[in-house]
């Protein structure tokens, strides 16, 4: 693993040993999406386009070391990000199970199929 990747998983506690896969790790808000439109010709780091407001951003090349940004794309914006214990997640193709938590997670289900399958995922929990 390199030095960038261990330096910020570090951060966070993890390492390369117990860096959890296959699991939410976090509870965040979704404030922005964009979609790649390659490298920058003159700058070589991806730039971002909003596509309902227009704006562009360049990528740190930090942030660029930890995402694919190839063209076409998409990339999200979070804020209040709040690290959680991990919760165990299975995913197939339309659907992503998280599993049973404590407190107020329960069961839920993430449903794509349930929204008309139009991109869109429906938040079904009991």
């Amino acid at each position: 693993m390199e030095e960038a990747f261990r330096s910020i998983l570090a951060v966070y506690g993890y390492t390369a040993e117990n860096l959890p896969v296959g699991a939410v790790v976090a509870i965040a808000n979704l404030t922005e999406c964009w979609r790649s439109l390659g490298k920058g010709y003159l700058s070589g780091v991806p730039i971002l386009q909003n596509g309902k407001k227009g704006q562009t951003k360049q990528i740190s090349p930090q942030k660029d070391s930890f995402g694919w940004f190839e063209s076409g794309r998409d990339a999200s914006e979070m804020a209040a990000v709040n690290q959680i214990d991990p919760v165990p997640v299975k995913r197939t193709a339309r659907t992503l199970e998280l599993g049973r938590g404590t407190g107020c997670l329960q069961d839920v289900r993430l449903n794509s199929e349930a929204s008309g399958g139009n991109g869109e995922w429906l938040l079904e929990a009991s």
